[in-house]
Order: C-alpha cells, then sequence, then structure tokens
C-alpha cells in the first residue's frame, strides 16, 4: 500500500484520531522537549536522530532501526519549499509527522505476529503511544475507553 493511501485509509480513521486525540496534549510537550533540545540547528521542529531513539531505544516498542527508517520516509509529508530547504528539511520532523510515524511504526512492529490481523491499528497506536510515554515522560497514555466525557472532534461526526 502506497504511503498516502495508508495514510487516507488506514490512519485517518475516527478510532486512531481518537487514540491521537486523547493523546495530543502529552504528545505535543513530548515533541516540544525534544525540539528545544535540538535548538543547537535552530530548528523549529524535531530532529531525526533523536526522533529515532525515542523509538529505538525504547524497550515497550521494541522497533528495530531498519522499520523506524522507514516509518519515517513514509511520514515525511510534502511540501511547497522541500527543495530549497533541502537534507535539512529531510532530517527534522514536523509534530503532524510525528503522529503519522506513530500510525506507520505501530503498524509496522506487528506485521509477521498474531496481533498484526487480531488487533485494529486503533489498538496498536495507542501501545505504541503508551510506550513512548511511559519511556520518555513516565506518563500512561489515556485510552479513548476512558473518556472522562468530554467531546472530541470526531464525536461530532456521530
Amino acid at each position: 500500500m502506497s504511503g498516502s493511501a495508508f495514510r487516507e485509509q488506514c490512519l485517518w480513521t475516527l478510532r486512531v484520531n481518537d487514540v491521537l486525540e486523547m493523546n495530543a496534549e502529552a504528545l505535543a510537550r513530548m515533541y516540544k522537549k525534544g525540539v528545544d533540545a535540538d535548538q543547537i540547528d535552530k530548528s523549529k521542529f524535531l530532529g531525526r536522530s533523536r526522533l529515532e531513539r525515542w523509538f529505538i531505544d525504547n524497550d515497550l516498542i521494541e522497533c528495530s532501526r531498519k522499520k523506524v527508517g522507514i516509518a519515517y520516509g513514509l511520514s515525511k509529508m510534502t511540501c511547497p519549499d522541500e527543495n530549497d530547504a533541502g537534507p535539512e528539511e529531510y532530517e527534522h520532523i514536523r509534530l503532524v509527522e510525528f503522529m503519522d510515524m506513530i500510525g506507520r511504526v505501530a503498524q509496522l512492529i506487528y506485521i509477521g505476529t498474531p496481533m498484526d490481523k487480531q488487533w485494529p491499528l486503533s489498538t496498536k497506536v495507542f501501545n505504541v503511544v503508551d510506550g513512548l510515554l511511559k519511556k520518555w515522560t513516565g506518563i500512561n497514555a489515556k485510552s479513548p475507553d476512558e473518556d472522562d466525557g468530554t467531546e472530541t472532534e470526531s464525536d461530532r461526526e456521530y
């Protein structure tokens, strides 16, 4: 499945959106901390090497360097001035691309396991979000099943 087809058919669904939405604040804070730590190059985006370490050096996710590299490349979205910025654009990731990458890592790490067919992508995404947040921020991810009664964007579509 092509990069954009996966995004449109699998990743941009209500259940996956609900998982990401429930944890958006915590993931955005984690992302910002990474950006602030990478400020040596004055970029307002997260550097690739730090991002890759978040997945590779995480025993709660267990994702290979190869799969992280594939997920990173597929999560990069085209932008109008990407040719002007060249390699610098490719070596940094925007927050929305970080969220996309979470979904791609979730899909890739379960290929060939019993959970690949048994679990929906939203469950896989939740496990990756939970692993990232536990390892790097010390907090547990929130599950959409633990809804606190607040309405999300996707709730209005029902």
